[in-house]
């Protein structure tokens, strides 16, 4: 549970980001959608930097608290501060400033959701060798981040709802995340939706982070659990970023407008973008994710087989000779034929 807790941040800043940062650039700071997705696309570029090298700080790392650990403390002050500054302007008025202002601390909260989140990605590597433990323990984890996305996808619109001067109320809400007035059946039924639909997903690609790690020690013979979590890190806000950008750019192409939808004056073109942007694209994705999972094979049997070689060489064993079934897991696991494993001889 200590483990699972971290990521309360991790969901929950990752949703409210992806559900509310565009309505807030463009609805209340008056930014249109190209440039409100102009600022996340700067953001995402950045990130294409500071999460792999995050990865591999992280993994070079020696202190008293461990490779990962420090930089949970060294991340919680950046934290707080880059959250309160991505809802409030601090009064700026002039469109350029104002842009460069919330590049920069969407720029800044990137950086620190990185220092906090990336390390901790790989942590779990290094604290379970287990395949079963690590399942329970990814699923606890999942558990508390699920919660958290649920909690922070119905609370911080009733706050912001709750206030007449919109600046005000995205204030509050980057400063509390939580009221009285939540109505129990919206979190209960929100919870029910969103884990049936999205808990099997989360749970393979979580689990699937630290055997990744495995396998490269495989072919490879290091331990690189931080650069994989980098790059995990990179491209779970690459996708969220960049769609949430791209979306920015298509509202404005299918003429959305807050006064037409206030009114319930909405046109056809935009009636059928929106059903395509927010139905027909995301199930198309969704199928061919299934497609390439498919050629997922690494099972428990599989992780079993490999974990003894990886064992037999840990322990300092050299000219490993492997034949028969473990070949062919070893082989289907890294994708190599003809190649050598590392340190490992080939019947």
């Amino acid at each position: 549970m200590a483990y699972a807790s971290g990521d309360i941040y991790g969901g929950g800043s990752f949703i409210i980001v992806g559900l509310l940062l565009l309505v807030y650039l463009t609805n209340v700071e008056g930014f249109s959608g190209t440039l409100a997705g102009s600022i996340l696309f700067i953001g995402k570029a950045w990130d294409a930097i500071t999460d792999p090298f995050m990865g591999q700080l992280s993994d070079r790392t020696r202190s008293r608290f461990g490779r990962r650990r420090i930089f949970f403390l060294l991340g919680s002050l950046p934290v707080f501060l880059s959250w309160v500054m991505l809802w409030y302007s601090f009064g700026i008025t002039d469109t350029t400033v104002k842009f460069l202002y919330y590049t920069l601390a969407y720029i800044f909260f990137s950086t620190a959701f990185t220092i906090v989140m990336v390390p901790y990605n790989a942590i779990l590597s290094d604290m379970v060798r287990d395949y079963n433990r690590r399942s329970a323990f990814t699923g606890m984890r999942l558990g508390f981040s699920a919660a958290a996305a649920i909690f922070c996808a119905t609370v911080p619109a009733l706050i912001t709802g709750a206030y007449a001067d919109p600046k005000q109320a995205y204030l509050v809400m980057g400063l509390a995340f939580f009221t009285n007035a939540t109505p129990s059946y919206i979190v209960i039924s929100t919870c029910s939706l969103i884990g049936v639909g999205s808990a099997g997903c989360n749970l393979f690609s979580w689990s699937a982070l630290p055997d990744i790690a495995d396998v490269d020690e495989l072919i490879t013979g290091r331990r690189r659990e931080g650069l994989y979590s980098g790059a995990s890190t990179f491209l779970r806000k690459l996708s969220g970023g960049l769609v949430v950008g791209v979306l920015g750019v298509a509202l404005d192409v299918i003429g959305y407008s807050k006064v037409a939808v206030s009114a319930g004056n909405i046109s056809p073109t935009t009636d059928w973008g929106i059903r395509i942007l927010f139905c027909a694209i995301p199930f198309t994705f969704l199928i061919f994710a299934l497609l390439f999972l498919r050629k997922y094979k690494l099972g428990r049997q599989e992780f079993i087989i490999m974990s003894t070689i990886l064992n037999r060489y840990r322990a300092g064993e050299t000219n490993i000779s492997i034949e028969g079934e473990e070949l062919r897991v070893c082989q289907q696991l890294t994708g190599l034929k003809d190649s050598r494993f590392f340190r490992i001889d080939q019947k």
